[in-house]
């Protein structure tokens, strides 16, 4: 009979298991904060790298590499794991988030400080991807779902107090305070993880020729979701420039307008599930294209003053609110039930790379429109493509219906 633990090792256990379960919590945060903290201060980036047109460009580009990052993050992130492991893959990523910060805190020149957001976007792809494997690994069922919740809410918890806090921050101590929370997430990471992550590989499975046929089943889910988030980054990369163009130039006050938007979409996904059952997800979908053009337009149409900015932001975010989920669902019902992880992974890539296209497709307009005239083509596109997909939307949303409704004769 084995001796019972002494209370050293009882403790170091317990130690090493609320380790685990922070580190855990932390899964999301990192891929949240990514591209959350900085839009508030692109216009002070801007100015930092000579004004005009070549300093807001990179601004814009510094908001959108990590988006690269993540793309190329993403498709890769599962043989990294086959390669590395799920323990020292995460150690390595989080060493990189930090990495990155200390980059952005420090780089003198733009080619540089754009290298540190390349690899703030790969390291949180890296990080979420190998804690999200542990993830599985360690909870089941009810206890897993509780997690996840615990994740969602703990990521959106991070992108309003840190992104408030940074860019009131930066009005003290300059455009570069944000990194600031890139080094901290990173630390905090790799010390919890250090003595809590088990360790062992992942599998091989589902990559090379398996990666296409996924991608031949649902290329169009991720073709529609890269283009809905192409336009949707336009809130990242350029409304900064017309709220400080209409009146509000503090990045404490631009970082307010923002928080409607992060806040609306958690809580439009929170009760999605709701509405979905009420409504059927047609007309969700109906609402989310709605709330995207009408917070384009009344962007388009505005010329100062906090509520209407507060407003627009928030129906902004209520319509990513919806189609995070609207995405998701799809991306997992074109492909078998065993390629659901790799379907999602795949949508992220069109995600991120939609939005990392979005400087590329707007610059050209810029030089045509002014930024309230851009905002105002932004709402018609949205609403051009929607009307031209609503049919396909309502037959599917119909076709759904009637498997799901029990025949008169099952009753």
């Amino acid at each position: 009979m084995a001796a019972p633990p002494s209370g050293t090792a009882r403790e170091a256990r317990q130690a090493a298991g609320a380790a685990l379960a922070s580190v855990i919590v932390m899964t999301q945060a990192g891929q949240a904060v990514t591209f959350t903290i900085l839009p508030a201060v692109l216009p002070s980036v801007s100015l930092y790298f000579g004004g005009g047109a070549r300093g807001d460009m990179v601004a814009q580009w510094l908001a959108v590499f990590p988006f690269l990052g993540l793309t190329i993050g993403g498709l890769i992130s599962g043989w990294m794991i086959a390669l590395l492991g799920m323990r020292l893959l995460v150690l390595l990523a989080s060493a990189g988030y930090a990495l990155a910060g200390i980059i952005g805190l420090v780089a003198p020149q733009a080619a540089v400080l754009l290298g540190g957001s390349l690899l703030l976007g790969l390291a949180a792809a890296f990080m979420t991807s190998g804690l999200s494997g542990i993830t599985a690994r360690t909870y089941e069922g009810a206890a897993r779902a509780r997690v996840l919740g615990y994740q969602t809410a703990f990521a959106n918890f991070c992108s309003v107090a840190f992104g408030l806090g940074a860019a009131f921050a930066a009005q003290y101590w300059g455009w570069r305070t944000p990194f600031a929370v890139y080094l901290g997430i990173g630390l905090m990471v790799f010390l919890l993880s250090l003595p809590s992550l088990p360790g062992g590989r992942g599998d091989n499975a589902g990559s090379g020729a398996h990666l296409f046929a996924v991608l031949g089943k649902g290329w169009r889910v991720y073709l529609a979701g890269g283009f809905a988030f192409m336009v949707a980054t336009t809130q990242t990369t350029q409304l900064p420039f017309l709220l400080d163009q209409n009146g509000i130039s503090s990045s404490g006050l631009r970082a307010v307008v923002m928080t409607c938007s992060t806040i609306c979409a958690f809580a439009g996904a929170l009760f999605y599930s709701a509405g979905q059952a009420r409504l059927g997800e047609g007309r969700m979908a109906a609402i989310g294209i709605g709330a995207t053009a009408l917070g384009f337009a009344l962007y388009g149409l505005w010329s100062g003053g906090l509520a209407v900015a507060c407003l627009a932001s928030a129906l902004l975010g209520l319509a990513l609110g919806l189609f995070v989920p609207i995405f998701f669902g799809a991306a997992m019902r074109v492909v078998d039930q065993g390629e659901s992880g790799q379907s999602i992974g795949l949508l992220n890539c069109g995600i991120f790379l939609g939005s990392f296209l979005n400087p590329v497709v707007v610059a050209p307009l810029r030089r045509l429109v002014d930024l309230s005239q851009l905002m105002l083509v932004s709402a018609a596109v949205v609403l051009a493509v929607g009307l031209a997909v609503w049919p396909y939307i309502r037959g599917r949303s119909r076709r759904r219906l009637l498997v799901a409704s029990p025949s008169p004769l099952s009753r």
